[in-house]
């Protein structure tokens, strides 16, 4: 963590300074991105990990875990409705959602727009990460945890999803990038993929958060790998998260049965079906998020 010498930690007056964010994994280590943090709204650390809120000025507030940014007020409705409510769009009219990880509640709240969801099933490990986010950054979940449709349940993804058959039309996958000793690292495994697979209906859609497609291809072909040994369709989305600063983001679906593109009038279709316009998936966007330069092309398919 760089900052400037006297930057004092939650509380008091602070002055800006200058947060340098650690390395996910997979990244290209000849790169740091860095952050103008105004305030120093929370921090502390869970028995899994560094739970921080700064304020960044033009972004917002925003979550980091172990020191990377994980959303900001001004912009996580570009990754929420790609993570969550794409895959949802996909399938349809979605009656059943399952969430592991998603802490700070907006891929909860992005499922809870489709009118036809009887239950959305969030499962995450850290209770901190839920609670502070509903402290700092309210505007994320919007009240989604208050839904009466949505169960929050405290615990481990891996074995929570054991639980289930058949059940869920939808299940999201939106968790910290593995690192050496994260919490998340069995999650992006085979064994943990195939008991995603026997808990959705068939049809069924897993979406999956997949790090940056420009700095991290070799980690977006691993876990795309990973996937195609569980579902015989997979496709890979990409969309630009500004305060990520990682280029363009990618989005995994995969699928039991063919992940057909939509047409213009089934998208459209399909949205009636949502509470209030999206703001950043439109069906030109849609399309263009499956489109990819040829260099990134290369690149996720290099060995």
């Amino acid at each position: 963590m760089a900052r400037e010498q006297g930057a004092s930690t939650e509380g008091g007056t602070q002055e800006p300074f200058w947060f340098t964010e650690e390395l996910p994994p997979y990244w290209d280590q000849n790169l740091r991105t860095q952050l103008r943090v105004h305030r120093i709204l929370h921090q502390e650390r869970s028995p899994y990990q560094h739970i921080q809120v700064f304020d960044l000025g033009s972004f917002g507030r925003a979550l980091l875990l172990d020191g990377i940014v994980q959303t900001t007020e001004a912009d996580e409705f570009v990754y929420h409705e790609m993570v969550a409510l794409l895959p949802c769009l996909q399938v349809g009219r979605p009656r059943e959602a399952l969430i592991i990880g998603g802490g700070d509640g907006g891929a909860l709240r992005q499922v809870l727009r489709f009118r036809s969801l009887r239950r959305a099933v969030m499962v995450d490990l850290d209770e901190r990460v839920v609670e502070v986010s509903r402290r700092f950054l309210p505007s994320v979940s919007q009240g989604a945890f208050d839904d009466p449709r949505a169960q929050l349940i405290i615990g481990d993804g891996l074995e929570w999803v054991r639980r289930y058959r058949r059940r869920f039309d939808v299940v999201i996958i939106d968790l910290t990038d593995p690192t050496s000793d994260g919490p998340s690292n069995p999650l992006y495994s085979v064994p943990f993929f195939e008991d995603v697979r026997r808990a959705m209906r068939s049809g069924g859609i897993v979406s999956v958060q997949s790090g940056s497609l420009t700095y991290q291809s070799e980690w977006v072909r691993r876990l795309r790998a990973t996937l195609g040994q569980v579902f015989p369709h997979v496709r890979l989305h990409t969309a630009m998260v500004p305060s990520y600063q990682a280029g363009l983001y990618a989005f995994l679906l995969a699928s039991q049965k063919p992940l057909r593109r939509l047409t213009r009038a089934a998208f459209q279709r399909r949205l009636q079906d949502v509470d209030g316009p999206p703001r950043y998936l439109s069906y030109n966007v849609y399309l263009a998020s499956m489109a990819l330069p040829p260099y990134l092309a290369e690149s996720l398919e290099a060995s």
